[in-house]
């Protein structure tokens, strides 16, 4: 057990001494969880373009498109502030909003009698991608308009210009022959106007049924979709580096030292995985304080998500310390943890959510180490984790983590004098 400490005190000595890496390591989790915060906010609501109107035709067109922009399911999109000419373009020179909208005057009765019209449309060059979503807009309603002239133009303008001279209202007949030109048109484009109904049952599918235990089921929601993985892609790649630190020793005659000594080398392996555990936990600990400022956590679940992490992280550290030294040069040995790790990240949840690949990919994804530490941490970060799951996830790590320790310790001695 002494030895055990003093190879654990040993390599958090070194650790710390490289602040560097140890910066890199906690802040990576930190760097993902606050990009995906600023990305899709605290909600998982997409990104909303601010635009500035001006609206100089009061008419009901104008008024209507205007009121559009910020109805209809729009407004999850866009939100629109109305303001004077003067103004608008003062705060758009500033970079205050995503764009102008110039609505010009006459605006609506261009529209109305299928004349040429325009709206000045002036975009923040600072963006690019909120500006997009206004000028698509914007052209999804110059296309509605054309159309709309075609099919519906003529009987819209008589009843626009209104009655004969000398008549206050439209006779029964006038009426009549306008309202059977509207319907014949909409009737002879039905089938491309209105399409044949579909049938649509939603069915919401627990992922644990199709090879991902403990998948969420819940609405979507990027912060909590990704952010698990990026913790075990940040745990994947200090386990590589940790693992890697065995040839240092080697390179440096302490590793020769350490095997010709008394005590087991189980001692010696275990105080490099009680280290990595202290880090590991550290950077959990950081990870998932992102997730309770920025993805709405509750505290509680805080304690028991580092626990896995670290616990999973230090099964993780035994195997690429049995990768370490599988190769004869140090640069072998590099590929061969390279070749293990990024596979490992690709279909165990890291890059990719396993919710988002083929059902095939997520079956056997789920059932690699760190897939199987992925889908219980985020049961445990922002489901209900089921005791069962967790046991089996937890006793799949574990025989991992025994086998790769066990193989470790067994060529460690070869490894160190060869």
């Amino acid at each position: 057990m002494r030895f055990l400490l003093i190879s654990a005190r040993k390599d958090l000595r070194r650790r710390f001494a490289d602040p560097v890496a140890l910066i890199i390591w906690i802040g990576l989790p930190v760097m993902l969880g606050t990009m995906m915060s600023l990305l899709f906010g605290d909600d998982g609501r997409p990104p909303t373009a601010h635009v500035l109107v001006v609206n100089q035709d009061d008419s009901l067109i104008g008024n209507l498109l205007v009121g559009a922009l910020g109805q209809g399911g729009m407004d999850a999109f866009l939100s629109v502030e109305d303001v004077d000419l003067d103004t608008g373009r003062e705060r758009i020179d500033d970079g205050d909003g995503t764009a102008l909208l110039i609505v010009p005057e006459g605006f609506g009765t261009a529209l109305l009698n299928d004349e040429p019209t325009t709206l000045t449309l002036i975009t923040n060059p600072a963006q690019r991608i909120l500006p997009a979503i206004v000028v698509e807009g914007l052209e999804i309603f110059s296309e509605a308009v054309f159309y709309s002239q075609r099919l519906l133009g003529a009987p819209i303008r008589e009843l626009v210009d209104g009655p004969s001279t000398g008549q206050d209202s439209f006779d029964t007949a006038t009426i009549a022959v306008l309202a059977a030109q509207i319907n014949n048109r909409l009737t002879a484009a039905g089938d491309l106007l209105f399409p044949p109904m579909l049938d649509l049952d939603v069915v919401t599918t627990d992922r644990a049924g199709e090879g991902n235990p403990g998948g969420p089921s819940s609405g979507f929601d990027f912060g909590r979709l990704f952010l698990p993985g990026m913790i075990f892609m940040s745990v994947l790649f200090m386990a590589q580096g940790m693992g890697d630190d065995l040839w240092k020793e080697k390179q440096a005659g302490t590793l020769r030292r350490a095997v010709s000594s008394p005590d087991s080398l189980l001692w010696f392996v275990g105080g490099k995985l009680l280290a990595g555990l202290v880090l590991i936990a550290m950077v959990a600990t950081m990870a998932v304080l992102v997730a309770v400022l920025a993805l709405g956590l509750p505290p509680l679940r805080a304690p028991l998500a580092v626990a896995w992490c670290a616990y999973a992280g230090t099964a993780l550290l035994c195997l690429f310390l049995s990768i370490a030294i599988l190769g004869s040069t140090k640069r072998a040995a590099n590929l061969i943890s390279t070749m293990t790790v990024f596979p490992l990240m690709m279909i165990g949840g890291s890059f990719f959510p396993l919710e988002l690949m083929p059902a095939w990919m997520g079956a056997v994804g789920a059932w690699t180490p760190n897939g199987l530490a992925v889908v219980q941490l985020r049961e445990l970060l922002f489901g209900t984790p089921e005791p069962a799951a967790v046991a089996v996830a937890a006793t799949a790590i574990a025989a991992t983590a025994g086998v790769t320790l066990l193989l470790c310790v067994r060529r460690l001695r070869s490894f160190a004098i060869s």
